[in-house]
């Protein structure tokens, strides 16, 4: 803990020196005076389990531990912010120090926008993310006592408006700046979207949602789209939105996140889930509609719903990829109507699987996504079920090529084997209850189909066969050519043993 509570101090009046150029309006130390100088003086105490209890059911920010998972690059770019601080985690570290005059600028756009139209200004964030400090500090798993109160609710405010406005800038609601650097930086955005996507480098979305609709203009509008809300807005910069449609409003409706990890991670979710449309219709009673009877009346036909009978067979595990097709017959094919690469379904003998390109974002994005659905309370584990899936089927390199060769599976690992290391050892990791889950058909059905073909005999005794003979003399091309020059070999050795024995015989007919 000691370690902890030295990252996140930080100087009071230092870290702004050095950081502001001519260009920007106000400096760090003014927008913290006027956010402190909206607090009310009277201190209220923090509760003893605020920002302390790794227990609680309202912690959702944890730190990516750097045991027990996948190591070299992707795990570094998994804990480790590379641009921007958010929240209290990595607040203050040296090498990322350079964004926050980029905070304070943009920070400073905001409170100019909508003092000029709404009539909001900084003291309306500020009193708003105060009745949220305690919720929020709540939401931490690691000590945020090092900030007091004031620190605590400024740093929320100046990353939230970052972020918000970020979002909003580089999908084209609001314009940059004559002058800014980020349009012309695309690497930049790039890095942003990892940083904004770390498990410990968030601030809760409740921060963000108010923020967000303090700050939101009325002429405010999306490509495309009506009056934006953040959920679309997030997903959009994360490019996400196109994929799904208006399908994301299901999302914040029934399963609200609570950080933008959260978010994207329940963007490719809510396509493998089924609906709790009991959650939808209280909303919609207390927004005061009057869709009751006709939504009670189509529910079963609107909303997908995933089958939970129970099966035959084990769904604990499933035979790797190559066994699924040198011995049972089943076979991996390409689902290109997928919306979500959660989405695997299995029908009469084929897996039919999204393709996943697993290049080092993905691979940080689910080493955050596993992080978080292991210690968070929340029920849906689906892509720690995806990974415990993908760790069945990879068990060599070999399967890693072939669900390659399937056009399943790309990555930007140099070899094979690198693939396998790192599904292998996040799968450890992912610890999740298959019987439950929204994979179980999948699970079962594999299982009965390899059941079913191993029932019959001659199916036994042809899968000995081709384990033994065929992987013996057909594994590689150069042994298929090999085996293919002997029989050729064998086939004119025999045509001319024949031919000689014709004419042995055609010699003992013909008279002297």
């Amino acid at each position: 803990m000691d370690e902890r509570n030295s990252r996140v101090e930080r100087p009071r009046n230092e870290e702004a020196e050095g950081l502001l150029s001519s260009k920007v309006e106000v400096d760090v130390d003014r927008i913290i005076e006027l956010i402190q100088s909206k607090l009310p003086e009277s201190q209220k105490l923090i509760s003893e389990s605020a920002g302390r209890s790794q227990s609680s059911s309202s912690c959702c920010i944890f730190p990516v531990p750097q045991e027990g998972l996948p190591n070299s690059c992707v795990l570094a770019w998994s804990h480790e912010p590379r641009t921007v601080s958010i929240g209290p985690y990595h607040h203050g570290k040296p090498h990322l120090k350079k964004m926050e005059k980029h905070k304070v600028r943009f920070l400073n756009r905001v409170i100019k926008r909508t003092t000029e139209n709404n009539g909001v200004g900084i003291e309306h964030y500020v009193k708003a993310v105060k009745e949220l400090e305690a919720e929020a500090r709540a939401s931490y798993s690691e000590d945020t006592t090092t900030f007091n109160e004031d620190d605590f609710v400024a740093m929320l405010v100046l990353d939230g408006c970052f972020v918000i406005e970020m979002f909003r800038a580089y999908i084209g609601v609001v314009p940059f700046e004559a002058d800014d650097p980020f349009p012309s930086m695309t690497r930049l955005q790039l890095r942003l979207r990892d940083d904004f996507l770390c498990l410990d480098n968030q601030i809760p979305y409740l921060v963000l949602q108010k923020l967000f609709e303090l700050t939101q203009m009325g002429s405010d509008r999306l490509p495309g789209e009506s009056r934006p809300s953040l959920p679309l807005t997030a997903l959009h910069f994360f490019n996400r939105s196109r994929e799904l449609g208006r399908s994301v409003y299901m999302i914040y409706l029934e399963r609200s996140p609570v950080h933008l990890l959260d978010l994207l991670r329940k963007s490719y979710s809510s396509s493998v889930l089924p609906w709790d449309t009991n959650c939808i219709l209280d909303l919609l009673l207390k927004a005061g509609t009057r869709l009751k009877s006709a939504i009670e009346e189509s529910r079963l036909n609107c909303f997908p719903r995933t089958d939970w009978d129970s099966k035959q067979g084990s769904i604990s595990k499933i035979p790797a990829v190559s066994k699924l097709e040198e011995q049972a017959r089943i076979k991996l094919k390409l689902n290109t109507n997928a919306r979500s690469f959660l989405q695997v379904e299995f029908k009469r003998g084929v897996i039919w699987m999204p393709r996943l390109e697993l290049d080092y974002r993905m691979c940080a994005f689910l080493v955050n996504c596993v992080v978080f659905e292991q210690r968070w309370r929340g029920e849906d584990k689906s892509i720690s079920e995806y990974v415990a899936f993908l760790d069945c089927l990879i068990d060599t390199h070999e399967d890693v090529a072939r669900l390659w060769d399937a056009n399943i599976l790309r990555h930007s690992f140099p070899l094979h084997c690198q693939v396998k290391n790192f599904v292998g050892r996040l799968g450890k990791a992912a610890a999740c209850d298959v019987a439950g889950g929204y994979l179980r058909d999948v699970f079962a059905g594999v299982n009965n189909d390899f059941d079913k073909h191993y029932a019959d005999p001659w199916h036994v005794r042809w899968a000995k066969v081709s384990e033994t003979h065929f992987s013996r003399y057909f594994s590689a091309p150069w042994k298929l050519t090999s085996v293919c020059a002997v029989i050729i070999l064998f086939l004119l050795t025999t045509i001319q043993t024949i031919f000689t024995i014709m004419r042995y015989f055609k010699k003992e007919k013909t008279p002297e």
